[in-house]
C-alpha cells in the first residue's frame, strides 16, 4: 500500500482516522529532522510505538513513573541481555513488577509515545504494509480515535503552557524546601534541578515523554517549587521543534539509520543510567598517539572529574567508535567508574580513597 505525505497537509488525527477506517496492518513511519517513530498498527488498532530517541524508551518511562529506580532498571536490562528477553519480561522474572502491571504500563507508554506525535509541527510519513515485529507490542490494541482526542488535548494544553514556558532555553531554580511532591515525576525533576538549570538540559537528564515532563515543570512553577530566573533567547531545540525534510531523503536514509539506532539502543540506555558516574583510568591513561583520532578526545576527557554523560561525542559516527573503545577498556579492567569526581573524593582522606577506588574498580569489572 503506497501512502505517504507531510504532517502539515495530513495531520496525525487524520492518519489515525484513516487507520480506523482502512484497518491496515503494518507500521506508520513518521519522521522529522530530529528523529523518527514507528506506530505499529494491527488491523487499524495501535499496538506499539517505537522511537529512535533513547528518552522515549520504556525504561526511562518507568523511571519517570517511579516504578523502578536506576539500579533496578540497569539490573533488569543486563538480565534481559543475558537471557535474550524484553525488559518487561526481565522485570517480571526479577519480581520487580507483575505481568499485569507490565501490560498496563506498556499500554500507557505506547499512549504517551503516540500522543507526543501531536506535538510535532512538521514532518513526513509513509506506511509500510508488512508483518509486525515483536518489539514491546500490546496484546490489546489502543483505539486510534481515543488517542486522537487525547493527543489533541495535549497539543492545546502545550499551547497554554507555552504562554509561560515560551521555549526550553528558560532557566529555573528551586525556590525552597517543602513537602515532597506526590508525583514521582515531580520528585525526579526536583532531584535533577540543582541550583539553576536550563529546561532543555533538565529534560535531557530526566528523560521520558516530553509532555508529562513539561506539564510537571509547569505545575511545580505554579506551586512555587520552581522559579524562572532567565528567559533567554529562543533556540531550535532538538526533539521538540521540527523541521521539514525531503521524503526522498527519508527513504534513502531510513534503512541504514534504523540499523545504527537498534545497535546503539541498549548502550544509550546504559549510558543514560550511568551518566552521573565519573570514569577514570585504573592505572595511567593510554598515550593518545597510539589510538585512533576518534578515540583521542575520549581518552582526554576520561579524567575522573568529567561525568560519563559528557565524555562522548554528539556525532553518531564518532560516538560509535568511542563507545566500542570504552567497552573494550571496561572489559580489560582499564577503567573505574566513580560515584563522585576525583576532587570530592580527596576530601575524605587517603584511606577512604583506596577503599573507594577498589570498590569502584570492582563495580567496573561487574558492569563490563
Amino acid at each position: 500500500m503506497e501512502f505517504s505525505g507531510r504532517l502539515s497537509a495530513f495531520p496525525l488525527d487524520s492518519l489515525l482516522q484513516w487507520a480506523t477506517i482502512e484497518r491496515p496492518t503494518g507500521a506508520l513511519v513518521i519522521r522529522r529532522a530530529w528523529g523518527e517513530k514507528w506506530v505499529q498498527l494491527d488491523r487499524g488498532g495501535v499496538v506499539g510505538c517505537a522511537s529512535n530517541d533513547p528518552r522515549d524508551f520504556y525504561g526511562p518511562w518507568l523511571l519517570c513513573a517511579g516504578l523502578v529506580n536506576e539500579t533496578e532498571l540497569l539490573e533488569a536490562l543486563m538480565r534481559g541481555e543475558e537471557e535474550g528477553v524484553r525488559l518487561g519480561t526481565a522485570l517480571v522474572r526479577m519480581g520487580l513488577m507483575g505481568g499485569e502491571t507490565v501490560q498496563r504500563t506498556l499500554r500507557a507508554h505506547i499512549r504517551d509515545q503516540v500522543c507526543d506525535l501531536f506535538l510535532w509541527r512538521h514532518g513526513v510519513f509513509y506506511f509500510e504494509d508488512r508483518e509486525l515485529d515483536d518489539s514491546d507490542l500490546s496484546p490489546q490494541p489502543l483505539d486510534g480515535m481515543a488517542l486522537a482526542l487525547e493527543g489533541s488535548r495535549r497539543r492545546d494544553e502545550l499551547e497554554r503552557m507555552r504562554r509561560v514556558f515560551v521555549h526550553d532555553n528558560i532557566r529555573v531554580r528551586p525556590v525552597e524546601d517543602g513537602d515532597s511532591p506526590e508525583s514521582p515525576l515531580a520528585r525526579r525533576i526536583l532531584r535533577f534541578v540543582g541550583e539553576e538549570i536550563q529546561v532543555a538540559e533538565l529534560y535531557r537528564r530526566v528523560q521520558g515523554p516530553y509532555f508529562p515532563f513539561l506539564s510537571a515543570v509547569f505545575d511545580l512553577t505554579v506551586d512555587d517549587r520552581l522559579q524562572i530566573v532567565d528567559v533567554g533567547e529562543a533556540e531550535q531545540e532538538e526533539g521538540h521543534e521540527s523541521q521539514e525534510i525531503a521524503l526522498s531523503d527519508l527513504l534513502v536514509e531510513r534503512a541504514a539509520e534504523r540499523e545504527r539506532t537498534l545497535a546503539r539502543e541498549r548502550s544509550w540506555i546504559r549510558l543514560q543510567l550511568l551518566g552521573g558516574l565519573y570514569p577514570e583510568w585504573a592505572d595511567t591513561a593510554p598515550d593518545v598517539a597510539n589510538v585512533d583520532e576518534a578515540e583521542q578526545e575520549l581518552v582526554r576527557r576520561i579524567d575522573g572529574r568529567t561525568a560519563l554523560r559528557d565524555v562522548f561525542s554528539d556525532d553518531p559516527e564518532i560516538y560509535d567508535a568511542q563507545f566500542e573503545y570504552f567497552q573494550e577498556a571496561l572489559r580489560e579492567n582499564a577503567l573505574a567508574l566513580l560515584a563522585a569526581p576525583r576532587k570530592e573524593r580527596r576530601r575524605s582522606g587517603r584511606g577512604s580513597r583506596k577503599a573507594s577506588g577498589a570498590t569502584q574498580r570492582s563495580a567496573g569489572r561487574r558492569r563490563s
